[in-house]
């Protein structure tokens, strides 16, 4: 029984294998790339950008082949290479050339992703015209679940097995053990889901008993979480009050259990399952009304944001899905409607950044209407004005939420003689309808040194206590990998544990504290020159800009302390409220350097 279990497996594997040979050699060359990064042959920045270019162009090729054997096309293999190709060499060249250096590295990678999310979801839609759709998602589910523990199993084994010979016969590098460990979880992963991909074959049943019983073991805790949600419906009637950001998650986790079952149980035999999934979907429809209120009441007290509309977006799928139950439908129609929506999404000007963005500037312009603060396009200040609370907070948190975007779209205030003007920014057009934008006054937070609520004389933090994340960035800089760092006139180094390395803001100075191991012994030295002279790279006039990097200089990265000792800093982080002096500085990867014998070498090390 197992041998034959075992030849099955192996027959269809070699089968997937053939059918997705394409999208194989595209793993493999994302696994090369990941070793030759490890072993610094190229940068960690190329790799990256490279991979996502390949990774692009394997999702075309998966779908192009899925395509090909639904329509039933000749030179299938021919035409898969072809896409997969054209894709992919698109997919690297945006990484390398489009998105480089640009300030809006956000509404890029929303568009690279929403394709990607597009062409997963369009694949899934054309799978259910080439396999059994009754079974579909649970074969799906069932090769995930068998795919990662086959992987789990297997790098388990070869670790230990490393670890044996290098404990036991020789030492080996220690990134072998990251080549081993990357390369499987990249191979296995990837190429066995493909493999067992689901073909024109019957299924033999396995995957309905796998559904069956995780429906049995995820039912007592769906129907518990349903009675809570319903007693806290029952709540909100009680004392007509309706608390916000607590709702959502929970009845979005029940709405996704539920169209899971709904996936892989509506044609099974059992009658249970059936009537569960014919009717259950009417369970749900209480909690998705007062989601939709609790959302209708948080978009008009704040407006609109990338993360709340990207849960809307989110919601929908849900909504089609009760939809299609509730008139029993097939499913195939629900993954069409994610391919759309997620170009939709993302590509298109109604994209989840700029929509934000422009309904912003629309609740920020009529606050200052309703003041009589706006003339036309122009702020008109007007001496002892009266701003009324609602309108304050409007204004507050509007013009946060604009100051912080980086996107293609914006509405920046500028001084302009008695009051400030909107400007129209300079953009550079790319395929459909998208731009790009230089944000450097949007990053800034400011309008000639004075943000527009100070100007107005609004306390910011008293009207809007909750501040924003995007208020909140961090920037890396780092040596290149391939640079080495001269050390001249120094005997020792000693490497430090980064808990043994701290800086410290200190009455406007910034102090590095090291400390012995093995002792209480502390050392404090004032390196403000040094952390200046880093932050200067970015030419940030030492104010967070945002998540960026940067790359500094070897001349920058020797921070004398004292007489025959420095400190070498090859990786900084600097984190604080966007168009702020930094409130922290992390030392991601620093050693010491000095004359003094050192009596032993500890620390991971950079």
């Amino acid at each position: 029984m197992f041998k034959q279990t075992l030849s099955k497996a192996l027959d269809k594997f070699r089968c997937g294998f053939r059918r997705f040979a394409i999208f194989d050699l595209c793993a493999v060359a994302v696994a090369a790339l990941f070793v030759l990064e490890n072993h610094d042959a190229i940068r960690e920045a190329t790799q990256v950008k490279m991979s996502l270019g390949i990774f692009w162009g394997a999702l075309a090729g998966v779908f192009a082949q899925l395509l090909c054997e639904w329509r039933a096309w000749p030179h299938r293999r021919l035409l898969v290479g072809a896409v997969t190709a054209m894709v992919g060499s698109l997919g690297c060249w945006f990484w390398f050339t489009l998105v480089e250096g640009s300030p809006s590295g956000r509404l890029w990678g929303m568009l690279y992703f929403g394709t990607c999310f597009s062409l997963v979801a369009a694949s899934v839609a054309v799978l259910y015209r080439v396999a059994d759709e009754r079974t579909l998602v649970s074969r799906l589910m069932l090769n995930a679940l068998g795919i990662n523990t086959v992987m789990l199993i297997f790098v388990a084994s070869q670790m230990l097995c490393i670890l044996a010979f290098d404990k036991l016969v020789v030492p080996v590098p220690p990134r072998l053990y990251g080549d081993v460990a990357g390369a499987s979880w990249i191979l296995i992963l990837s190429i066995g889901f493909l493999s067992f991909l689901p073909g024109r074959e019957r299924d033999d049943g396995a995957s309905d008993r796998a559904a069956a019983f995780f429906f049995w073991l995820l039912l007592p805790a769906a129907l518990i979480l349903l009675g809570i949600l319903y007693l806290y419906l029952g709540k909100i009637a009680w004392t007509r009050t309706m608390p916000s950001g607590e709702l959502n998650w929970f009845g979005s986790v029940a709405l996704a259990v539920y169209v899971f079952f709904w996936l892989a149980l509506r044609d099974s035999s059992r009658p249970f399952f059936r009537l569960f999934v014919r009717w259950g979907w009417a369970l749900l429809l209480p909690v998705l009304a007062a989601q939709v209120v609790g959302i209708v009441i948080r978009y008009r007290a704040y407006g609109l944001s990338t993360p709340r509309l990207a849960g809307m977006v989110t919601l929908s799928f849900g909504v089609v899905a009760l939809i299609l139950a509730a008139w029993n439908r097939r499913p195939h129609s629900l993954f069409v409607f994610i391919a759309i929506a997620g170009i939709v999404f993302t590509v298109t000007p109604l994209n989840i950044v700029d929509v934000p963005i422009r309904n912003q500037e629309a609740r920020l312009k009529a606050a200052l209407s309703r003041c009589g603060l706006l003339d036309g396009d122009t702020l008109s200040l007007k001496p002892n004005v009266q701003i009324p609370e609602a309108d304050a907070k409007i204004i507050v948190g509007a013009w946060r939420y604009l100051a912080n975007a980086d996107s293609s779209w914006g509405w920046v205030l500028r001084h302009g003689g008695q009051g400030l003007r909107p400007t129209v920014w300079h953009r550079q057009t790319f395929a459909v309808g998208l731009h790009q934008t230089v944000s450097s006054l949007c990053r800034a937070r400011n309008v000639g040194g004075v943000s527009l609520p100070l100007l107005l004389g609004l306390d910011e933090n008293k009207l809007d206590g909750k501040r924003n994340r995007a208020d909140f960035g961090s920037m890396l800089f780092r040596l290149p990998r391939e640079e080495t760092v001269p050390i001249a006139g120094y005997a020792r180094l000693r490497l430090l544990d980064a808990w043994r390395v701290r800086c410290e803001p200190r009455a406007g100075r910034w102090v590095v504290v090291l400390s012995e191991q093995g002792t209480h012994e502390k050392e404090e030295f004032d390196i403000t020159d040094c952390v200046m002279r880093i932050l200067d790279v970015g030419k940030c006039n030492g104010r967070v800009l945002g998540d960026r990097t940067f790359d500094v200089r070897t001349a920058d990265v020797v921070w004398p302390l004292r007489t025959g000792m420095a400190l070498v800093v090859t990786e900084l982080r600097a984190s604080g409220p966007i168009g702020e002096k930094p409130a922290s500085i992390c030392l991601l990867r620093c050693a010491v350097v000095t004359n003094a014998e050192v009596k032993e070498l500890h620390g991971n090390g950079p």
